[in-house]
């Protein structure tokens, strides 16, 4: 491109994509995500938050964890292999500091929800809160915006 033309492309966006390009508008994409989450049984509070992380990866750009990934998960928790709806349990703690888990087959983003928000109640109580959340989360961004929104950071 030459340089009166302007670049194409969105902010965190790590390739460029030949694929055709749909406009949809943000509330139905999330009423899809919601419906998708809640059908395999995140609970209403989990399928919003999914969605969210889903949603604002794609506005970023990045559609490798954007809303094309969530018909694939919908299809591994289908098939009993993904968990959204775990019992997740603090398996160990001390002071500011604690280990949580949720299952070898929980959804890790929501092992990783419950853990930063016990990482907020720890820092409110000790000035600092440390969680270790067993199981991956693909993303870090959507964890430390709940802790500045909770003035934590």
């Amino acid at each position: 491109m030459g340089d009166d033309q302007p670049v194409q492309r969105t902010y965190g966006q790590w390739w460029d994509s030949t694929e055709p390009r749909v406009r949809v508008a943000i509330t139905d994409l999330e009423r899809v995500a919601h419906a998708a989450y809640e059908s395999v049984g995140a609970s209403a509070e989990d399928a919003a938050f999914l969605a969210a992380t889903n949603i604002d990866k794609a506005i970023q750009g990045d559609h490798a964890r954007g809303v094309g990934k969530i018909p694939g998960l919908i299809a591994t928790a289908r098939a009993g292999k993904l968990d959204m709806a775990p019992t997740i349990e603090i398996v160990r703690e001390h002071g500011a500091t604690a280990i949580v888990d949720g299952g070898p087959k929980a959804f890790g983003r929501l092992v990783c929800k419950f853990g930063i928000d016990l990482a907020i109640e720890r820092a409110r109580e000790f000035g600092v809160g440390f969680v270790g959340a067993r199981g991956t989360a693909e993303l870090l961004t959507p964890f430390i915006a709940r802790a500045v929104d909770q003035g934590m950071v």
